[in-house]
């Protein structure tokens, strides 16, 4: 658990917050890009991976820090007791700003990162004469401790206006959310970020997988292939998000920042259930859309194509899902 320390900006939480979810993140989507992906013969391109990658997780790894930060912040400092904090990370806070404006900072600055120091490593790695199996896990480690130090960086700079803006809405006078208000806040702070991050990973493991036979057996790269792919890729995806964005809701409706309908809500087996029946649906749809345009194999670009739209589809699936269950916690 997150905890305030009003002398350094980053505390050891924070630190080994950043280090254990850059580890799993980089080991999983890392591993299967490389190594499960690799089994197929030559291992996917170190270059693509630096490209897309990592700054994908430095924006989710900052993101979800610095939520823990403001979900675990005491009450007493969500106001006055931080705002000297606020002056001194050099960010200023606009009555009349929205919550996703946070986004827009943690990509502002993972953007920063990225031009400065994961472009650079990755044209390095580029120039230099090295084995495969060397340069892989050169990315690995380096994008690890890359990812980490900007995250780093970015929750100490962001989190104590992140827990002042909260701390602003938790003590304003709760009133009705218009309707108008929340769908836009759900479309900036839900959907559209979090579309995007679903699209660039199911598009860099699309890559990573197919590739190969591409390349070699374009034939081979059935119906069957691409659909059951994008299907479970999709269900990872939703399930993954829906996680994370119902520890998002939560603290947006304490905010009064979602509005909701009475019915609007959702246990733990209904969203289980709802993200199996979406990621059945993503492969329906895909023999369904090949068998109409009579399409017997796709292109390594199409295959692309069609996992980065899943993705994105399924990420918004799943931050519905995160939305509802967020719900159903705060109503229990």
């Amino acid at each position: 658990m997150a905890s305030l320390n009003h002398e350094k900006n980053l505390t050891m939480a924070d630190f080994y917050n950043a280090i254990v979810r850059t580890f799993i993140d980089v080991t999983i989507i890392g591993g299967i890009y490389f190594f499960l992906c690799g089994l197929q013969g030559e291992a996917p391109s170190a270059s693509v991976y630096l490209i897309i990658y990592p700054l994908v997780s430095i924006v989710t790894v900052s993101f979800e820090i610095i939520f823990d930060n403001v979900k675990s912040a005491p009450d007493k400092y969500s106001h006055k007791t931080l705002s000297n904090n606020v002056k001194k990370s050099g960010v200023l806070i606009n009555k009349n700003g929205s919550v996703y404006r946070l986004w827009g900072l943690i990509t502002l600055y993972a953007f920063m990162f990225y031009i400065i120091l994961i472009l650079p490593f990755c044209f390095l790695l580029q120039s230099i004469s090295i084995s495969s199996q060397l340069n892989i896990w050169l990315a690995l480690i380096g994008s690890f401790l890359l990812i980490s130090l900007s995250s780093c960086f970015i929750v100490s700079r962001l989190k104590h206006y992140a827990i002042e803006l909260y701390g602003q809405l938790f003590s304003a006078k709760k009133g009705e959310v218009k309707k108008e208000d929340s769908d836009s806040h759900i479309i900036f702070s839900y959907f559209l970020p979090w579309a995007i991050i679903g699209a660039a990973i199911a598009g860099l493991l699309a890559y990573g997988y197919f590739r190969a036979e591409s390349g070699n057996f374009t034939d081979v790269i059935t119906v069957s292939m691409v659909a059951f792919s994008a299907g479970g890729t999709s269900y990872i995806i939703s399930l993954w998000i829906a996680y994370v964005t119902q520890k998002q809701a939560i603290l947006d409706i304490k905010a009064n920042l979602l509005h909701f309908e009475k019915d609007d809500k959702l246990d733990e087996y209904s969203m289980y259930f709802l993200i199996h029946i979406f990621s059945g649906a993503v492969i329906t749809l895909i023999f369904i859309a090949s068998k109409f345009l009579s399409i017997e194999h796709f292109s390594l670009i199409q295959i692309i194509v069609i996992e980065t739209i899943a993705g994105a589809a399924a990420a918004v699936a799943g931050a519905l899902a995160g939305l509802l269950r967020g719900r159903s916690k705060t109503l229990s």
